[in-house]
Order: C-alpha cells, then sequence, then structure tokens
C-alpha cells in the first residue's frame, strides 16, 4: 500500500510537469510582438505571413526549449550522480567553457587551416567536455573528492578555457569574431528543425540506454563499494554516464549556445520534491529542465522590446541556486 501511494504521489509529480510543459509550450506559441491567436493558428497554412512566424520562428523555438531543457538536465544529473556532488553540473566543472573553447576552435581556427566540415563544431565541443571530464574523474579517484576541491578545480579549468576562448577571438576576423561571440551567448532562435532532430535522437537514445540501466544507477547513487557488492560494473556505467553527459552538452552548445545553469538546478529541484530513485527522479529532472528553459524563454522575449539571449536569463536564476548551495555546504 505504501510502494502504491509513493507511486502515485510521483506519478502526479510528473503528470503535473508534463501539464506545465504544455501550458507553458502554447503560451510561447501565441506569445511575442507578432501577434498570433489560436484562430491565426488554425488558419495558418492561408496566411504566408502566420505561416512563417509559427513554423519557422515559434514552434522551431519551444521544441528546442523542451529538447535542449531536457538534454541540460540530464547531463547534469549524471554527472552529480558519478562525481557525488550536488554542485556538479556542465557549467560548475568547466565542461560548458570546454565545449565552447571546442566551438570557437571550430569556428574560428580550423577553418584558415583548410579543415571545415558539416557538424565540425558538434565534434570539437564533444572532444574537448570528454577530455575535461575525464580530468576530473581521475583528480576524483586518484587525488581528492572533497566538493569545494572539485568545485575550484572547476573553476579553475573555466577560467583557462575562457581564457583561450578570449585569446582566439582577439585574433579573429571582426565577421567571424562577431559571429562567435553572438553565438556563445546562447540563443534558442537560431536552431533549424535539422539541429532539433539531432538533439532530440541524441536525447533519446540517452533515455532509452539510461532505461536499461536504472538498476546500476540506483546502486551507483548508494555509493562505488555498494554498487560493486551488488556486481555493478562501476567503471562502464561511468564512462556511458561521461559519454551521455558530454554528448548532450557538446551539441547543446554547438547548435544554441552557451545556456548554463539548468544542469545545476534542475537535479536540485527534482531532489526537493521526489524521491532519489531514478525511474522517478530521472524524467522529473529532465521535465523540470524543459520547464525552467520554456519559462526562461518566455522571459527572454517578455521583459524588453528586444529579444534578450536565453542563456543571460538562465545565469540570472542560476548564480543564487549556486551560492545558496555553497552557503549550505559550509553549514553542513
Amino acid at each position: 500500500m505504501n510502494q502504491f501511494n509513493i507511486f502515485s504521489k510521483e506519478l502526479l509529480i510528473i503528470l503535473f510537469l508534463l501539464f506545465l510543459v504544455v501550458l507553458f509550450s502554447v503560451f510561447s506559441l501565441f506569445y511575442g510582438d507578432a501577434g498570433v491567436s489560436i484562430k491565426d493558428f488554425i488558419n495558418s497554412f492561408h496566411d504566408e505571413y502566420i505561416n512563417n512566424v509559427l513554423y519557422e520562428i515559434r514552434i522551431p523555438r519551444v521544441l528546442a526549449a523542451i529538447i535542449v531543457g531536457a538534454g541540460s538536465a540530464l547531463s547534469g544529473l549524471l554527472l552529480q550522480i558519478i562525481i557525488k556532488n550536488p554542485l556538479a553540473s556542465p557549467g560548475t566543472l568547466g565542461i560548458d567553457n570546454a565545449s565552447v573553447f571546442g566551438a570557437n576552435l571550430a569556428l574560428i581556427i580550423l577553418p584558415s587551416l583548410g579543415l571545415n566540415f558539416n557538424y565540425l563544431t558538434s565534434f570539437t565541443s564533444f572532444i574537448f567536455a570528454i577530455i575535461t571530464q575525464f580530468i576530473f574523474l581521475y583528480i576524483i579517484r586518484y587525488k581528492s573528492h572533497k566538493p569545494f576541491i572539485i568545485i575550484l578545480l572547476g573553476v579553475a579549468i573555466s577560467s583557462i578555457y575562457h581564457a583561450g576562448t578570449m585569446l582566439m577571438q582577439t585574433y579573429a576576423e571582426d565577421n567571424t569574431l562577431a559571429s562567435a561571440i553572438f553565438w556563445s551567448f546562447g540563443d534558442l532562435g537560431r536552431i533549424n528543425y535539422n539541429e532539433i532532430l539531432i538533439i532530440a535522437n541524441i536525447l533519446l537514445f540517452s533515455l532509452i540506454f539510461l532505461s536499461y540501466h536504472l538498476w546500476d544507477l540506483n546502486c551507483l547513487y548508494l555509493g562505488n563499494i555498494d554498487a560493486i557488492s551488488l556486481g555493478v560494473n562501476v567503471k562502464n556505467i561511468y564512462a556511458a554516464c561521461i559519454i551521455i553527459s558530454c554528448l548532450n552538452t557538446s551539441v547543446v552548445v554547438s547548435f544554441v549556445g552557451l545556456i548554463g545553469f539548468i544542469g545545476l538546478i534542475s537535479p536540485q529541484i527534482s531532489r526537493m520534491i521526489i524521491s532519489v530513485r531514478l525511474q522517478y527522479y530521472l524524467p522529473v529532472t529532465c521535465l523540470i529542465g524543459s520547464n525552467i528553459l520554456l519559462l526562461a524563454d518566455i522571459l527572454a522575449r517578455g521583459l524588453t522590446s528586444t529579444t534578450i539571449p536565453v542563456g543571460i536569463i538562465t545565469s540570472f536564476f542560476g548564480a543564487p541556486v549556486i551560492i545558496y548551495l555553497l552557503v549550505k555546504e559550509v553549514e553542513l
């Protein structure tokens, strides 16, 4: 009976979050300078202007917010599980800046060397993200696993990558520099359907893979020693989580730019409202990430007459959360 009650409560939370995703999505579709009503939506096939607003601008933006938010939240959740640190996220561990460095390398340096192909930005972002993640795993395994050491290391690595990015941009040509800077802000408005499909497929593959390893992840959440004693191949699960986290982070950064803090905030909110059993914790965290980014995008378009890059909005909300978590860590 207890299990049924817990399941019912958690199922209701998932359904409520799904309802919020639909609600924010519908509101986002019809909200903006170009007034679009439900009647306009129904008649959109007969009106070229409304058709362009909906199908070329707003629907891709809404789909991107849902998928990018879920993928970013998933990346943060996996990092927190394998590093055993509630402050771990692609942003605090320097993975975001590593991806940005890789992307700038593809945008500024590699084309001048004659190296240019489709999704080069995604490839270089992923390479630098995964290199950074393995550095952290080495430090945690052989040097120190203290939370503050990990976070300080993340700050140091972020600074190195940020300095490298600034150095490349210093010597970039004006057109290339403008493109790189605008890209790094984090904006959902630039994404197209093909890129949405790529991110969605990677997210779907990640969720399917993780759903087959929920028991392993639940054991891993208890600790490495317990997981090993229960027969979990910890090294393989670690490697899979690293690849999934870095892959989701790098494609998001390469297609929409830097959108920070969702990977940090979403698991924290999820932990406050639901149990940490991964069969519930994982979907709730992803849905919270989608809702946060949908809401942030609505604010980005509504706070001023000019659309603010959504990465700026998430940073304004995310920075206080890090401060709160750090203060809480000190009190403990």
